[in-house]
């Protein structure tokens, strides 16, 4: 009975989530789904998972995406270079992957103004700028429930998943 309550549960958050998707779509359904990513690249932002499920969506051959990250590699490049390694080991190349790197204003603007959806994996925030200005920008958003994201994000403007649950998390990601 536990796993069809949690199966109902996961049902009707994929059906939200592709509700909220859905209406930001239908202008460039023929185009990849943009997921964006702004995080510096440090172990507790989780790269990684968002990085391991869109491997598993890629080798499925699921709806075309591209991932755009934003975000500095410098206070743990080894955790960096572990990233760029996992990404190429997993056929997630630059057709799939961009590596921005820390930019300007403007160039952030154009990253949100582009993207579909904006994913924060992240085990812990305090308050998430990148989530708030995302927000700013009209996303749907897909995180854990972590920080402040509650005070600053509409119910029908996204999707929080209990943190550390990387099950419902991938589930959430492979809804889109």
């Amino acid at each position: 009975q536990l796993l069809a309550v949690e199966h109902e549960h996961s049902q009707a958050l994929c059906t939200r989530l592709f509700h909220i998707l859905s209406q930001h779509l239908l202008s460039h359904l023929e185009e990849p789904l943009r997921l964006l990513v702004v995080a510096n690249l440090i172990p507790r932002k989780n790269v990684g998972l968002v990085l391991r499920t869109l491997g598993q969506l890629h080798a499925a051959g699921q709806r075309e995406w591209t991932l755009d990250i934003a975000g500095s590699g410098e206070a743990h490049a080894a955790h960096a270079a572990s990233l760029y390694q996992l990404a190429r080991s997993l056929g997630l190349g630059p057709e799939r992957v961009t590596w921005h790197g820390v930019l300007g204003d403007a160039a952030m603007a154009r990253l949100y103004l582009h993207a579909d959806l904006f994913v924060l994996a992240s085990h812990f925030e305090n308050f998430c700028m990148a989530a708030q200005e995302a927000a700013f920008f009209g996303l749907p958003i897909l995180a854990y429930d972590v920080g402040a994201l509650r005070s600053f994000t509409a119910p029908s403007g996204r999707v929080l998943v209990p943190v550390d649950d990387e099950a419902a998390f991938t589930a959430e990601l492979r809804c889109v």
